[in-house]
């Protein structure tokens, strides 16, 4: 299995835990994603936020050992584009109603803040319900917003697997937004299993139909095809709540397997997409 070394670390291997990094040595960390294979090859430079185009950031919804340098060509994107005041992080969950999460972890960058009054609206979508569960890949683009962005305010929403994009959710999930400096980033993945050349064909395909904001045809492609990607209920709920926020367009950011990244064998690997919604 091929490593991207880097000065310090090993893609693929992370520090056993990242909470007891300094703030400089994360900093560093995050950085070497960066500047890895199917990396942008540099640091953002901050856009400015007046014309910022992004409405939703498809990200995978995988830890950074497997996805590290196209969630790193991801946030490279967003910083670029000019990053928001508020984000809305979309994690996919077992929970039978949406959930907002709780009191989020202090990270080695400080307090992961929040605006009181959007943690309202968005509790009040939930429908008063709260939890604390949070996958550890959900952390990890908590730290990447943390260091690129400055001062994010940030909120977590649990969406359950059956809730489809045709749901009254998203409609009022896009109202209670729609006039905020946001950006929410929809954490998902493309294919799960497949060979490395087959889950390229495939997610290819699925590509073509999501950054054209196709909802209901990439539902059916998955259908067709019997594709089970990761955060579905994500994916296709971004792609609605990004087309009645108003985006027109998707953009192509980067796009790698595991296998591209050398963290799988080409027999079963997962497909790992950066996508941008945008205005």
């Amino acid at each position: 299995m091929g490593e991207e070394r880097t000065e310090n670390f090993v893609f693929g291997k992370l520090p056993s835990d990242l909470s007891s990094l300094s703030t400089s040595d994360l900093k560093q960390f995050l950085d070497s994603f960066f500047f890895m294979k199917f990396g942008p090859g540099a640091l953002p430079n901050p856009g400015a936020m007046e014309s910022r185009r992004i409405v939703v950031l498809l990200l995978p919804d995988e830890k950074l050992e497997l996805a590290g340098p196209v969630i790193a060509h991801g946030y490279y994107a967003l910083v670029q584009d000019g990053c928001p005041s508020d984000f809305v992080l979309l994690f996919e969950s077992e929970s039978l109603e949406p959930y907002l999460v709780g009191e989020l972890q202090d990270t080695p960058f400080g307090t992961v803040a929040k605006d009181a009054s959007l943690y309202d609206s968005l509790r009040a979508l939930c429908r008063n319900h709260i939890d604390t569960s949070v996958p550890e890949y959900v952390y990890h683009h908590i730290l990447f917003v943390q260091a690129y962005c400055e001062s994010p305010r940030i909120s977590v929403l649990a969406i359950p697997q059956q809730l489809g994009p045709d749901a009254s959710f998203w409609k009022e999930f896009a109202e209670r937004i729609q006039h905020r400096n946001i950006v929410v980033l929809a954490l998902a993945s493309l294919s799960h299993g497949d060979p490395h050349h087959r889950a390229r064909h495939k997610d290819w395909l699925t590509m073509e139909m999501i950054l054209k904001l196709d909802g209901p045809s990439t539902e059916k492609h998955f259908t067709r095809l019997r594709l089970k990607p990761s955060g579905k209920s994500v994916l296709l709920g971004g792609i609605e709540l990004a087309r009645l926020m108003g985006a027109k367009q998707g953009h192509y950011i980067r796009y790698a397997t595991t296998f591209d990244l050398g963290v799988s064998d080409n027999n079963s690997v997962i497909g790992l997409a950066a996508l941008a919604l945008v205005r």
